[in-house]
């Protein structure tokens, strides 16, 4: 299977197709500053997704804009209070339950890359 990635940043990368769990990976890793932007998968499902360093923040939705959307909970609390999330060019505060940290985020997103569904490693939680 393959995800297609598109950045939503002021100036965004080219819109890119990773195939593989090492490509997604090393295309997420080559970043450092903090990026957002989604993930979508030919099943109609996508993960939108933002890093800013080791931590993440993911959510899993259908590509036609319909609920549900689910944002992954942390399976441990790794920031106090909140954190922010650079969102489509603007500021966004995403509580801590929802701040993951990086190896969690790559899980997610190679799961989902192979699968197209939302990974069972977290739980997740309707917004």
């Amino acid at each position: 299977m393959s995800v297609q990635y598109h950045d939503f940043g002021i100036v965004p990368i080219p819109d890119k197709t990773l195939g593989s769990p090492s490509e997604l990976v090393a295309f997420f890793r080559q970043f450092d500053e903090p990026m957002a932007g989604e993930l979508t998968h030919p099943n109609g499902f996508m993960l939108t997704i933002c890093t800013d360093g080791e931590l993440a923040t993911v959510q899993f939705s259908n590509t036609d804009g319909e609920p549900p959307y689910l944002v992954a909970l942390s399976p441990l609390q790794i920031v106090e209070g909140s954190h922010i999330f650079i969102v489509t060019t603007s500021d966004t505060e995403i509580d801590s339950k929802h701040c993951l940290s990086r190896a969690v985020f790559e899980d997610i997103a190679c799961y989902f890359l192979e699968t197209g569904e939302r990974s069972p490693a977290v739980a997740w939680e309707e917004v």
